[in-house]
């Protein structure tokens, strides 16, 4: 029989009965007393200490020393733990209160993470300045003081510019042939024009890969000289000359044709932008098609422009889906989608159906018989829907 860890001081003065464990002797008297019943978890010092106190006045001094000395070192022990913890959980504070050295690692990963994010978002400089962004950097790391925007806009940017640059530059050197795309435009306030251009290649494991290697901000009037010009510029900029350039594909505007051919660039004309300009001639050849279409831009046009009439409609979809048995509405009809009204744009051909398609789409609740009381607009400049 194994014999119990025991702890208590009163087991100086007494031992456990060799033939039964519920019973202890006393090592003073010899006496033999029950621990309690025949059950270890039910087995205590009470019975012991009793009878210390009532038979053996100074044994029962000793153990009353013994006890309150380790209770004494017990709870200097507790103290000093709880003491050490508090200085730990302050040095800890102090610590995370302090600012970032200079020199700190995780000063600059967290500054370089940032940037990151202000470049792969396109996010503006501001946002570094701006008091919901301070304050979430506050939460997350009170020791990282945030740069300012021009830092990060002269400096930062800057340089991870530069880093990825030479990356895409490796890769590029190591195309045997490098085709390209490119595309001129201006803004939609005609204020800035731009040329793009990027690099299309095969690498060695003859995976296709690409990399926009630049944008331009046009300062002249973007003519074919011009354009050419400034795409040589840009591939002399990233060593591929000579026979390593290959297909150009542009757009068909008469500048890009004209600028591959002044740069003696092999080219293309985009597949896209082709059909782009055969589908938009051709929905220009019928009167009827033309009109059609200025009818459905004219409507659309009606709602994006006006938040009333938009609110309006909104409130008629709602309507007619929530109650099917109203006056305006066919019991046939089935319950559609609310959807907003689409506004096509010129280049883009596809655009122009999905608008046609969204308005057919939605006809039942912009299209309403005259006299109703959801009637939007004067039907006199939109023929009767049929």
């Amino acid at each position: 029989m194994s014999t119990p860890k025991l702890s208590s001081k009163i087991w100086n003065f007494f031992t456990i009965n060799a033939e039964d464990e519920s019973k202890a002797n006393c090592d003073v008297c010899n006496k033999r007393l029950t621990r309690g019943r025949r059950n270890a978890r039910s087995y205590g010092t009470s019975a012991l200490i009793n009878h210390l106190r009532s038979f053996h006045h100074s044994e029962y001094d000793e153990y009353t020393r013994s006890t309150e000395s380790h209770k004494r070192k017990r709870d200097d022990e507790e103290d000093s733990k709880r003491k050490h913890s508090k200085q730990g959980n302050l040095d800890y504070f102090i610590e995370k209160m302090t600012p970032f050295g200079q020199n700190d690692p995780r000063k600059h990963a967290i500054t370089k993470s940032i940037g990151e994010m202000i470049a792969v978002d396109m996010q503006l400089f501001c946002l570094v300045e701006d008091i919901g962004f301070t304050r979430l950097m506050k939460v997350l790391e009170p020791r990282y003081k945030l740069p300012s925007a021009m830092h990060f806009s002269r400096t930062i940017i800057p340089d991870m510019y530069l880093s990825v640059k030479a990356i895409i530059q490796e890769r590029v050197d190591k195309a045997l042939y490098v085709c390209f795309t490119s595309d001129a435009w201006t803004s939609d306030n005609n204020l800035h024009a731009f040329l793009s251009l990027t690099a299309h290649w095969i690498d060695s494991n003859w995976e296709r890969q690409y990399a926009f290697l630049q944008l331009r901000l046009l300062e002249v009037s973007h003519t074919g000289e011009m354009l050419a010009a400034e795409l040589l510029s840009i591939m002399e900029e990233w060593k591929v000359v000579g026979d390593r350039r290959g297909i150009l594909v542009r757009d068909r505007g008469s500048n890009m044709v004209k600028a591959a051919r002044v740069a003696k660039i092999s080219d293309l004309g985009c597949y896209i932008h082709t059909l782009q300009l055969v589908v938009g001639e051709s929905l220009k050849t019928q009167k009827a098609v033309r009109d059609a279409i200025a009818i459905a831009r004219g409507i659309v046009s009606h709602f994006r422009h006006s938040s009333k009439a938009t609110a309006h409609l909104k409130r008629i979809q709602e309507s007619l889906n929530s109650n099917r048995t109203d006056d305006v509405l066919d019991v046939t009809d089935q319950v559609h989608p609310a959807h907003r009204l689409i506004q096509d744009v010129p280049t883009r051909w596809n655009s122009t159906y999905y608008m046609l398609e969204r308005l057919l789409e939605q006809k039942r609740d912009w299209c309403i018989q005259p006299g109703s009381r959801h009637q939007i607009f004067n039907r006199q400049s939109v023929e009767p829907c049929g």
